[in-house]
């Protein structure tokens, strides 16, 4: 720091408010690959050094076992040209109705099985897209949908909405509670 009463660092002791931006400096020895040959190269399991020959079609490096797999699958793969789309061979018509059917044919849809209930969120889905198609057909967004049945119990004693199990439950105790006398509230005294 500074003088020994000065708590104040100097400019040596404080760091520099400029961005320290670090650039890798590159090899300047970089081995440039001829065009074509065979490339030596060093491998880290074996001391030998290996030598690449380049593909006759691509052009790229290979060992000599690789490259007698390479080269057969080379050409085949990507090196042969697809065939041309005609597109004279289907007429204006076939084309039209071939469009049409697919578009017309119906999905495959799961059989259903006729001893299986549906499912709660399923009933819900198809409640929630019967409402969105009546809105959109009708322009009316208050217009009242049917009945649904959504398989719920009604307590008769204070019109809650309950699952069979649970209505089983709730509708006993419900009925002691609300037909329960009521009790005298005591007076509250001041002290």
């Amino acid at each position: 720091m500074g003088a020994p009463g000065d708590d104040k660092p100097t400019e040596e002791d404080r760091p520099s408010t400029k961005r320290q931006t670090h650039k890798p400096e590159l090899p300047v020895d970089i081995p440039i690959r001829p065009a074509a040959g065979p490339i030596a190269v060093e491998d880290d399991t074996t001391a030998a050094p290996q030598v690449l020959h380049p593909c006759k079609t691509c052009g790229r490096s290979f060992r000599a076992e690789s490259l007698a797999k390479h080269s057969a699958n080379c050409i085949k793969v990507f090196h042969s040209k697809r065939k041309a789309f005609k597109v004279e061979v289907l007429s204006k018509e076939d084309a039209a109705s071939l469009r049409l059917a697919q578009r017309s044919a119906p999905a495959s849809t799961p059989t259903k099985s006729p001893g299986r209930a549906v499912p709660k969120w399923r009933q819900d889905r198809e409640r929630l897209r019967r409402a969105m198609k009546t809105t959109t057909a009708s322009g009316d967004a208050r217009s009242p949908g049917a009945a649904i049945d959504d398989g719920r119990v009604p307590c008769p004693h204070c019109a809650r909405m309950f699952s069979a199990m649970a209505a089983d439950r709730h509708i006993p105790i419900c009925l002691k509670t609300k037909h329960r006398p009521s009790t005298l509230v005591r007076k509250h005294t001041a002290y």
